[in-house]
């Protein structure tokens, strides 16, 4: 069975919604892959941490 990475994209990001403080930052402790194609999509800034 294939992977849909656009469903596994879509629940990461509802995951850094939820844990969304300050009104921008999310506390990014999931796979690398997840928040680079996010970050491709434009849909996050900065993947990688500090």
């Amino acid at each position: 069975m294939a992977l849909d990475t656009d469903k596994i994209d879509d629940a990461a990001l509802a995951l850094l919604y939820l844990t969304l403080h300050d009104g921008y930052r999310a506390w990014k402790g999931m796979d690398w892959g997840v928040l680079g194609r996010l970050h491709d999509k434009g849909m996050i800034d900065n993947p990688v941490g500090k």
